[in-house]
């Protein structure tokens, strides 16, 4: 009975999340029912859908939880992504996790378009395949199990050692570099450049990439330097103080890496909007967009 009603509640919680506040009303919805699938595994597992598209996601972990009750792990990109990925478009997704923006990106290229996503993260990358197969976006979507860095090799993943506060799985803070909260190793992964990857596979260039890997966003865009100066596609990238710091740079060390390629930058406000960066008063925290 408690899964009928979460599966209700949280059908018409997605339908209405894009109301401005929707998140405060979900939010102690998450909190109560997310402990009640931690403790239930064998009930966290569902299958939703959203935005013209399905995603399977566990209920329990922390970021699977968010898109099962709000539509979303973060709005503000999604919007930003409806409003510049046309069809026939290709986007690049590193860090792509269980596939929410692959899958919604794969729904906004259509048939011509093409998606390239990478997840190093074995047992995610097998949800992400999963997700994708649901979809029958098989044709436009190319996933490979590899972390993108600014050279090939290997390198160990590292994730959050305990639950959050509201007793749900971290699963979205996988990262190359540990810290004091994020010390729990999971794998050694494969790394690879992109400009080697591009050129090895005969990829499409992108239009667009999105970037969320958790401290190791400068080193991907490092290896892809020949792609931003050929191409010059537009990035959406998870500008972290925190994580960029843990893995020994700066946002500012980003900042003047894209500098070099002629990128503006903008930080992505509430429904997609974009606000010119002040690299005065840069946050700690934002998604940002280089154009």
């Amino acid at each position: 009975m408690i899964n009928i009603i979460a599966d209700t509640l949280s059908y018409f919680t997605r339908s209405l999340s894009v109301i401005p506040g929707m998140y405060f009303v979900t939010r102690p919805l998450h909190r109560l029912f997310t402990t009640y699938y931690s403790s239930r595994p064998e009930k966290a597992w569902k299958i939703i859908s959203l935005n013209g598209y399905k995603l399977k996601l566990n209920a329990s972990h922390r970021m699977a939880a968010l898109v099962y009750w709000r539509g979303a792990h973060e709005w503000a990109p999604l919007f930003l992504l409806k409003n510049i990925l046309k069809p026939d478009m290709t986007l690049y997704d590193a860090g792509a996790n269980m596939g929410e923006f692959t899958t919604y990106a794969a729904h906004l290229v259509g048939s011509k378009g093409r998606i390239v996503s990478f997840e190093p993260m074995t047992v995610t990358f097998a949800l992400l395949r999963e997700n994708i197969s649901l979809n029958r976006f098989e044709s436009r979507v190319s996933a490979f199990n590899i972390g993108l860095s600014d050279k090939k090799g290997e390198a160990e993943l590292f994730a959050a050692s305990e639950v959050n506060n509201i007793g749900s799985v971290e699963d979205g803070l996988h990262t190359l570099f540990g810290t004091t909260s994020r010390n729990s190793f999971l794998q050694k992964i494969q790394l690879e450049t992109m400009d080697e990857f591009v050129e090895t596979h005969h990829l499409s260039p992108p239009d667009v990439i999105k970037i969320d890997v958790e401290g190791s966003e400068l080193f991907a865009l490092k290896g892809a330097a020949k792609v931003l100066e050929r191409y010059h596609p537009k990035i959406i990238l998870e500008f972290s103080k925190e994580t960029f710091e843990a893995a020994g740079y700066t946002q500012t060390d980003v900042l003047s890496y894209l500098k070099t390629f002629r990128y503006k930058f903008h930080t992505i406000e509430t429904r997609g909007k974009l606000k010119p960066l002040n690299p005065n008063n840069i946050p700690v925290l934002t998604n940002l967009f280089c154009e």
